[in-house]
């Protein structure tokens, strides 16, 4: 991450004091949502605690609870992703491109100090991953509507019993993720906001396809209709392997039902 900054003292509210931790954890990020849709109280544990951010890392909380969603194609798989990000932030650094920043707080009850939440890798590693794949859709979905932006993560964890002390930290740079192989998985896939921009592109001629039987009437906009019979467009001497080469498949494999597949979450 970019930097993991100081706590971020603030009184702590006596509504948290008497509610389970989970529930504690719950109520905070909905008093955090509405802090950023509907109106900013200053006076508030979360108003200050957002306004503290902003002055702190040059950004604007403009959104909370932001759904977002998209399709992950590998080969002949396609994978919908539908999730909900916990807020959204834009940042602009002097002289520096504007940023979207994907927030994300994570409420902790087992350590006394945020600083102790990022000592333990395990901790933040399944956030850091989602908030990677929210990063990958909301990048999908600024390139088709031509917004020149690049974006960020940021990881909140806030302590149940004090959820005003915070240690926030914020990811621009990805550099040294991709270095490091981090991102390999995500980057096998290619990423859609929409389904119908899930295209396998096929070129002519090859051992699959008789071109000669590829007329108009088999294509809508030069893609091949879903109705159309296998048999009057493949060649006749057309093998699995033919198949598997040009539809980007490794082999094909038969069962009587399908195994479900953990897909990109590991």
């Amino acid at each position: 991450m970019d930097g993991n900054h100081g706590e971020y003292p603030s009184k702590q509210s006596l509504r948290w004091s008497f509610k389970q931790p989970q529930e504690r954890g719950q109520q905070f990020h909905l008093a955090l949502a509405k802090q950023i849709n509907v109106k900013r109280t200053i006076e508030s544990v979360e108003g200050q605690l957002l306004t503290k951010m902003e002055e702190e890392f040059h950004c604007k909380f403009v959104q909370a609870e932001v759904g977002i969603c998209g399709y992950a194609v590998k080969k002949s798989k396609v994978d919908l992703y539908n999730g909900r990000i916990d807020a959204v932030a834009l940042r602009q650094i002097p002289g520096g491109d504007p940023e979207v920043v994907i927030v994300d707080w994570k409420t902790f009850a087992k350590f006394d100090s945020p600083t102790k939440w990022w000592d333990e890798a395990t901790y933040f590693k399944n956030p850091l991953y989602q908030c990677l794949l929210y990063r990958e859709l909301l990048q999908t979905h600024l390139k088709v509507n031509d917004i020149n932006a690049s974006v960020g993560i940021m990881l909140v964890p806030l302590r149940q019993a004090r959820p005003g002390q915070v240690m926030p930290g914020l990811c621009t740079n990805f550099q040294h993720m991709e270095e490091e192989g981090l991102l390999d998985t995500i980057k096998s896939y290619q990423w859609f906001s929409e389904e119908s921009r899930c295209v396998h592109t096929v070129i002519l001629p090859n051992k699959l396809f008789n071109g000669e039987r590829l007329s108009d009437t088999y294509l809508e906009d030069g893609i091949l209709k879903e109705t159309v019979v296998v048999k009057d467009i493949v060649d006749d001497s057309a093998t699995v392997g033919d198949m598997c080469e040009e539809l980007g498949l490794l082999r094909l494999e038969i069962k009587d039902s399908l195994a479900e597949d953990e897909g990109l979450f590991p």
